[in-house]
Parts: C-alpha cells; sequence; structure tokens
C-alpha cells in the first residue's frame, strides 16, 4: 500500500519543498515520517513518487501535505505540493498534457470529507473539481490505508 524505505532523494525533495523543517523547528515541533508510493504518471517510463510527509511542519487537522515528485538529473523535481490530504491517492485514466489525473481524500478541519480530482496543467496539478467521499472514485489505489507516524521513514531536518 506504501513505501517506507528511506530514500535519499526523495528526502531532499522534501526538503527543498518544505525549507523551513530544519532543525530548530524540529526542536520546537517535533521531527518528521514521511511515505510514498512509485507510479508511472506521464507515459515517459519513468516512475514518480507520491509522498506523504507526516509530522507537524506538514499536517494540520485537514491532512498532511502531499508532494508530486518527477525524475530529475540531480534526484526529484516538485511537480505539486497539495494542502490538506489524506489517503487513499488514486490515479485515474483521464490525462492532460499526458499526465494521469490524480484524487486525494480531504477530511477533518471542520470540512466534510471528500475526494478531490486534480489536473495537470502543463506546469503541475491544479484542484479540478470535487467529489462525493462515497462511493469512490475510479482509478488506481496508491497510498492506501492509514499510515502513521510510526510507519514512516524518518525524516531527518535541514541542519
Amino acid at each position: 500500500p506504501f513505501d517506507a524505505t528511506p530514500d535519499p532523494a526523495i528526502e531532499a525533495a522534501v526538503h527543498a519543498a518544505f525549507p523551513e523543517y530544519s532543525r530548530t523547528a524540529a526542536a520546537n515541533v517535533g521531527s518528521a515520517r514521511y511515505v510514498y508510493s512509485r507510479v508511472e504518471l506521464n507515459g515517459d517510463g519513468r516512475n514518480e513518487v507520491i509522498v506523504y510527509p507526516m509530522g507537524s511542519v506538514f499536517c494540520g487537522t485537514g491532512g498532511c501535505n502531499l508532494l508530486v515528485l518527477t525524475p530529475a538529473a540531480n534526484g526529484y523535481d516538485v511537480v505539486a505540493n497539495i494542502p490538506t490530504s489524506r489517503p487513499p491517492v488514486l490515479i485515474q485514466e483521464d490525462r492532460s498534457h499526458d499526465w494521469h489525473d490524480i484524487v486525494r481524500l480531504q477530511s477533518g478541519g471542520g470540512a466534510p470529507a471528500a475526494f478531490v480530482r486534480h489536473r495537470f496543467d502543463g506546469k503541475g496539478y491544479k484542484e479540478l473539481d470535487r467529489l462525493p467521499a462515497k462511493p469512490t472514485p475510479d482509478g488506481i489505489e496508491v497510498l492506501v490505508g492509514e499510515p502513521t507516524y510510526q510507519d514512516g521513514a524518518a525524516l531527518e531536518p535541514r541542519p
């Protein structure tokens, strides 16, 4: 359902997306962890990575940020940084600019649960529409289950 094997390239991309996650911040708000899934999103034959970081720097009552990473010359580039997300994440058949649509669950923070569909606009993923929480939309499920903080790989803060 998800991977928690430490990956330095993924960790570097998370740090690039969240430069505020430093040793000073971790001393004040605690450490972080992450889980991820690899999935081919754009037809280039290389897997993108969907990362779910966990910890108070990345999460609130409505969920945690969700990162979509694509392979780059020196690791990964961040394609999307989507707030207030929860598993599962679904990859749909529909495409835009050769990238599959992504659907994620959003709940908590006082808002009713809903799935949110994101479409690639040529530069990154943007919210397209909201779907009912039930039934679960069609798509290949990635980041399935309910990963807990203890399930994740440790994410060391930046110096």
